[in-house]
């Protein structure tokens, strides 16, 4: 919980590097609370006998989705900072399927060891101080 917390408290932070954990936790993470909320929304409508019309579960996933949309730039070019690229490389996404499968090998790659010319190396960073915890 705690590396998902991290990237909420840098969710506007495009500067800096981000490690492969603290990006997949949150990717992660996030999944895991959409597929919580498809889930919850099934059970209530199954038990209440009443269905939830599509429109008001495409809003509550949509409303989650843009709360975690900034924090999800941010992370994804931080991590991108770690392998030393650009965070215009984003931008791949925008090219369907290869484009995003692209985007997700560069994201899976190990960040480069030491400081690169976007800071200083998060792994050396998270070995010294750890992240927030509950």
């Amino acid at each position: 919980m705690g590396w998902y917390l991290v990237a909420f408290k840098k969710y506007a932070v495009f500067s800096g590097r981000s490690c492969r954990k603290e990006f997949w936790c949150f990717v992660m993470s996030n999944m895991m609370l959409n597929l919580l909320l498809a889930l919850l929304f099934f059970l209530h409508s199954f038990l209440s006998r009443s269905l939830f019309t599509v429109d008001q579960f495409i809003v509550v996933v949509l409303a989650f989705n843009l709360l975690t949309l900034l924090p999800t730039i941010g992370v994804s070019i931080r991590r991108l900072h770690d392998i030393n690229r650009s965070g215009w490389f984003i931008l791949l996404n925008a090219i369907p399927v290869f484009g995003t499968l692209l985007l997700i090998f560069l994201l899976s790659l190990e960040g480069s060891i030491g400081d690169n010319r976007f800071g200083e190396d998060p792994s050396w960073v998270t070995s010294r101080s750890s992240p927030i915890t509950i």
